[in-house]
């Protein structure tokens, strides 16, 4: 058996995205597991036990499980799914911390309401794994139980890996030197500057899926 493309590959092959590559490909086949480096673009090769179910929502959820998000292929997909797909996987798995993920997702890329309640009593996930993307502070979104780490707004969030020089730097001594000084900033005078040199986050309210109206799909990510 040749190997077959799986989770973000998957996802822009079949729906035919109109975005680059993402940055890290999966792929499955009689091989074992690991990972290398082909001009500049990592590849990681999956033997058959890691063959997720051939669905949107199953390349989906092996996407939210084993690889960097890219923003593009994520953001063209949750434009072009039926909800139908997303409020199955939700109702079929209501607690599921990638589930809950993916809902997330779709509704703050398409600015769409699924029908479908909030979600219960059940610990917060965030919307990027830190282990594997660059997140933002985040802020909670309690319809989900996601915490909102995303890099950005919907119509432009940018992807950023997390690597090792990135991890070494954030540990830095110059890291820190620079986080004492923010906490030692007088907090109005740092709220002030804050607002005049950041754009401000601005959702679009939600829309009922029900009307199916169309969607944005000006989303990308950082240049690799």
């Amino acid at each position: 058996m040749s190997e077959f493309p799986i989770g973000q590959n998957w996802l822009r092959t079949h729906l035919r995205l109109d975005c680059p590559a993402p940055a890290v490909e999966s792929w499955c086949g009689q091989t074992s597991r690991k990972t290398y480096v082909e001009e500049g673009r990592v590849v990681e090769k999956y033997p058959l036990v890691y063959a997720p179910e051939e669905s949107i929502a199953g390349n989906l959820k092996f996407a939210l499980k084993h690889e960097t998000l890219d923003m593009g292929v994520i953001a063209q997909t949750m434009n072009k799914v039926d909800p139908a797909e997303i409020e199955a996987w939700i109702k079929a798995e209501p607690k599921g911390a990638f589930a809950r993920r993916a809902w997330f997702l779709f509704e703050w890329f398409t600015g769409t309401r699924l029908s479908l309640p909030d979600a219960g009593t059940v610990n917060y996930v965030h919307a990027l794994d830190e282990k594997k993307n660059i997140g933002a502070a985040g802020r909670f979104s309690q319809r989900h139980k996601v915490v909102d780490n995303m890099l950005g707004v919907p119509g432009l969030c940018v992807t950023v890996r997390s690597t090792r020089p990135i991890a070494d730097a954030r540990a830095s001594e110059i890291n820190r030197q620079a986080e004492d000084i923010v906490n030692d900033c007088d907090p109005a005078l740092l709220a002030r500057r804050s607002s005049t040199c950041s754009p401000r986050r601005r959702n679009p309210p939600l829309k009922s899926s029900a009307k199916n109206p169309p969607r944005s799909e000006q989303n990308g990510s950082l240049p690799r």
